[in-house]
């Protein structure tokens, strides 16, 4: 007999309708997820009088890398001094400070205002690399992390530094004129390709000028001197080979990682499961195994008597394992040394080169006086730094216009208090907005959007 036809069953009506209700549902409640944490997230009773900035605005700056520079300008000028921001902390509002007084109060009384220190409340990389440490701890595991930095950063010890300064100085000199090569012979091409395209052959006897980006070899000098001078170590940024050695190319890979925009704002963004993150997570690990190695071989030196006993000679590491710190205290506090002491302060040495290119006249005068004070001695000494009035003055007045650190680490109200005239009830969430306070025209004049280094000469308010 003839075989029966085989039927192909389209789907139902009510099929198509219970897709459509599953999309429409999801559709409606990631929209009212967005609304309520995204574009218009519940404000606290106590904040309703507080000028705020939107949330879906703060996010969005922060997204484009700006949250520190021009809106936050902004924000002094239509919200105030006190500025309440959604998303500095996940999925919680934030007293911004903009005011030096109320700034000053919230830093010195750490019973009332102490550090947020909650794993929850950071995201999961930074909570692998960092963990607590000094910058958020509280109390007394604060002081003894403190007691056993606190040493190495005596002047004795910053003077005995001063010729290892000087030596990665020569060896970043030489890597600058590569960096300088390099950028020529972009350069270089750029223009013939210009000229080639334009039809201008007969102006390629004409000087061109070009950028050298002095950023990267800023941070290659900051973590030369860092590891030398605190771990007694050679992270290998300034080679002579040219060749780095992983630690420092695994240190840039980790801190990219751990500070994209979209990790920092949103926890989900962290998942393993998403592209990247399983590598960041592999290098953050490496990197503090690595750092482990130091400190295990740093353990067997001290062991076999190899380590020097005076205490002038003994680096940070030294007296931190002499402090008895865990494994994971040591870890978690010379990564956030790592940061804190050569991102930091690349970023203001590559600022103060920018300021200085841009103002050829305070060039030239910071140069002669580094000649008069140094009168023909190669070496500058500790003593002698201290002759340099005018690097001081450029020094403080770039800090003051390009500071760094645009805010400080977030603190929570620990019991009802009241601040800039505003009653606090405890959990209130408060940082401090630097870049603000550091341009605000009722502090440092109408020309506070100006850089000038006289501002800090002797006699001038």
């Amino acid at each position: 007999g003839k075989g029966c036809p085989l039927t192909q069953h389209e789907p139902s009506g009510m099929f198509w309708s219970l897709i459509v209700a599953v999309v429409v549902a999801a559709v409606s409640a990631a929209g009212l997820w967005l609304w309520r944490n995204v574009v218009n997230p519940p404000r606290k009773p106590e904040f309703a009088s507080i000028p705020h900035v939107p949330a879906l605005k703060f996010i969005s700056s922060f997204l484009s890398g700006r949250p520190a520079l021009d809106d936050q300008i902004e924000w002094l000028e239509t919200c105030g001094r006190v500025t309440a921001v959604f998303g500095l902390v996940p999925g919680h509002w934030t007293l911004w400070l903009a005011d030096a007084a109320a700034i000053k109060t919230v830093m010195l009384d750490t019973a009332t205002y102490p550090k947020l220190d909650d794993k929850n409340l950071r995201t999961p990389f930074m909570d692998q690399f960092f963990g607590s440490n000094i910058v958020v701890n509280n109390g007394e595991e604060w002081q003894h992390v403190h007691d056993a930095m606190a040493p190495a950063f005596h002047w004795e010890m910053l003077n005995s530094f001063m010729g290892l300064f000087a030596e990665s100085c020569d060896a970043a000199l030489v890597w600058a004129q590569r960096f300088h090569d390099s950028a020529a012979s972009k350069n270089e091409r750029l223009q013939a390709a210009l000229r080639k395209d334009r039809d201008m052959q007969d102006t390629a006897g004409e000087e061109e000028g070009f950028v050298v980006d002095v950023a990267p070899l800023m941070q290659r000098l900051t973590m030369d001197v860092l590891g030398k001078s605190i771990f007694s170590f050679d992270f290998g940024t300034l080679p002579a080979d040219g060749e780095e050695k992983e630690l420092s190319t695994l240190y840039n890979r980790c801190v990219a990682g751990m500070f994209s925009p979209f990790r920092v704002l949103f926890r989900w963004a962290n998942h393993p499961a998403l592209p990247g993150n399983a590598a960041l997570g592999q290098d953050i690990d490496r990197f503090s195994n690595l750092l482990m190695e130091v400190i295990v071989e740093r353990r067997r030196e001290r062991a076999e008597g190899v380590r020097p006993s005076d205490s002038n000679s003994r680096d940070l590491l030294d007296k931190v394992l002499d402090a008895g710190l865990t494994d994971q205290q040591l870890t978690h506090n010379l990564n956030m040394l790592f940061l804190a002491g050569h991102d930091t302060t690349s970023t203001a040495l590559s600022m103060i080169l920018n300021q200085l290119a841009l103002n050829p006249q305070c060039q030239e005068r910071l140069r002669q006086e580094v000649r008069d004070v140094l009168a023909g001695d190669p070496f500058l000494t500790y003593e002698k730094q201290k002759d340099l009035v005018y690097m001081t003055q450029v020094i403080k007045e770039t800090l003051r216009m390009y500071p760094p650190v645009g805010g400080l680490p977030v603190r929570v109200v620990a019991h009802d208090t009241e601040l800039c005239g505003l009653s606090l009830p405890a959990g209130t969430l408060v940082t401090a907005g630097i870049y603000q306070v550091h341009h605000d025209p009722k502090v440092w004049g109408e020309d506070a959007h100006v850089w000038d280094p006289e501002r800090w000469a002797k006699g001038r308010k």
